[in-house]
């Protein structure tokens, strides 16, 4: 299994918004029924209307506020990144997801 670090703003949700990107919570979904963990990120401030909103994809949702970017994440057991598009559909997600050595 996997620990899935997401930012929110662009990537979850609508840049500056709370509006929902579907794709990324159907993907979200399946990658915490599958037994992933996610980790949320944002340079946001403690927000309890995101924590409600990030319900809708994990009962109990991991978060980390005030995280600047960029991000640097250094393991030493495998490490991968992905540079999402702001405001992109995840659906091209699934595939490069299922080619990582993660399951």
């Amino acid at each position: 299994m996997a620990a899935f670090f997401v930012d929110i703003d662009g990537t979850v949700t609508l840049y500056g918004t709370n509006t929902l990107i579907p794709s990324a919570v159907s993907i979200l979904k399946e990658l915490i029924l599958d037994g992933h963990q996610v980790i949320f990120t944002t340079y946001r401030d403690h927000d309890f209307e995101l924590i409600a909103l990030l319900k809708k994809i994990d009962p109990k949702p991991s978060v980390l506020f005030r995280v600047q970017s960029p991000r640097v994440v250094v393991n030493d057991d495998g490490a991968y990144a992905i540079n999402h598009i702001r405001n992109a559909d995840w659906t091209k997600y699934r595939r490069e997801f299922a080619d990582l050595p993660i399951m």
